[in-house]
């Protein structure tokens, strides 16, 4: 046993069906196979199958830990029956696994637990948020609203993993204890997300890449326009830029691009099964103008990849990110900054790579899965002691 540490069953609620099996599904089914090798118990619930293919790849890569596929999807819409389905059959699995920890991760499955704690006896909830939570509502009574809800939703979890220090900070102002929250940082796989070959020979552009849902809070637009700005104002047509995943709003994005006529420096791919080689072979830095993150993970992934980052100025992103030392800071929102940042990349290719250098220092010290799961870890074992019991008091 590790560190002479009791034994420990876990049961980790991923929230949703599994869909694709890419950097989360893996970092999970690791966890799950260390602490089982450790001497405890770890098993793994999804939310059902959306693609098959992914669940049997789940199951080829981790087949000596125990998944769930068969929970109702609880996201499905105007579908109240399938929460209370999710209840119950939730309820059974934590009882007849007898398990001492519950670790919910997506909404709204880690809600529908925390209304369920108080059914299943022993097992302590905790739950990972991912997400800066924001309060954008200007009316007081609604924002009084909103965090009490917050308030609610969380009433029976005992400790709450935040992805970042901002996650930690929003959460606090939305009036959830402090002493409830700890800060475990998103991380990457450093061994799968890294540079395999150099920039190739006889390119003569400069190639950036955003990976992530085309969504509003993504604000892909503020890079599409960069890049005209870049072609416009700047006579600049040596830099493309690539955008890479799936989302509600690409067909909006690929108009956009058709409509500014930047075809031949915006390419807009959908959902891609190669990133790794994207980044390695396309890609001189990364790119990210989200309003709202918690810390994503494929900004890590790109500087695990040894690139330079150009990203929005959140506090999710300056987590990682110091502007002029391992990439470069634009105001959210601002595509012009923007422009002004990649000229200024554009400018330094002798410092690219060392810049990338320093970024894949960085997470292989402090974002690696290693020191994840140890950091996971201790917070179960923090639970189980009833250190957040004490703290509360």
């Amino acid at each position: 046993m590790d560190n002479g540490s009791e034994r420990m069953r876990i049961l980790r609620f991923m929230g949703c069906p599994i869909n694709q099996f890419a950097s989360l599904e893996r970092f999970h089914l690791r966890q799950a196979q260390e602490l089982n090798r450790r001497g405890h118990y770890m098993e793994v619930a999804w939310d059902g199958v959306r693609n098959p293919e992914a669940a049997e790849a789940a199951r080829a890569f981790a087949p000596d830990v125990k998944i769930h596929f068969d929970l109702p999807d609880p996201t499905v819409p105007r579908a109240p029956g399938r929460r209370i389905a999710y209840f119950f059959k939730a309820k059974r699995l934590v009882q007849d696994g007898g398990f001492d920890i519950v670790h919910a991760y997506f909404d709204p499955s880690a809600r529908i637990l925390n209304n369920l704690r108080p059914f299943w006896g022993k097992a302590r909830l905790i739950r990972t948020r991912g997400t800066v939570v924001r309060s954008t509502a200007r009316n007081a009574a609604v924002a009084f609203a909103k965090d009490w809800y917050w308030r609610f939703n969380t009433r029976n979890t005992d400790a709450i993993i935040c992805v970042s220090t901002p996650v930690l900070e929003s959460l606090v102002e939305r009036g959830i204890p402090r002493e409830k929250l700890v800060v475990v940082h998103n991380v990457t796989d450093t061994e799968y997300f890294r540079r395999t070959v150099e920039r190739p020979c006889g390119r003569e552009w400069l190639g950036l890449t955003f990976v992530g849902r085309h969504h509003e809070v993504k604000r892909i637009p503020t890079l599409i326009e960069g890049m005209k700005i870049l072609r416009d104002q700047h006579g600049v047509r040596d830099v493309v830029l690539t955008l890479v995943g799936d989302g509600p709003l690409i067909e909006e994005h690929r108009r956009m691009v058709r409509e500014h006529g930047l075809e031949d420096i915006v390419r807009v791919l959908g959902q891609r099964s190669d990133v790794v080689r994207i980044l390695n072979e396309e890609c001189d830095a990364y790119v990210t103008a989200s309003r709202l993150e918690g810390l994503p993970c494929a900004l890590l992934e790109a500087m695990a990849t040894e690139l330079p980052v150009i990203v929005s100025d959140i506090p999710e992103h300056l987590e990682v990110v110091e502007d002029g030392v391992n990439g470069f800071c634009f105001r959210l929102d601002d595509p012009e900054d923007f422009a002004q940042k990649v000229l200024q990349l554009r400018a330094l290719p002798d410092r690219r790579q060392e810049i990338g250098r320093r970024n894949r220092e960085k997470i292989v010290e402090h974002f690696s899965v290693e020191s994840w799961i140890e950091k996971e870890l201790a917070v179960y074992e923090r639970v189980m002691a009833g250190e957040f019991d004490r703290r509360r008091r």
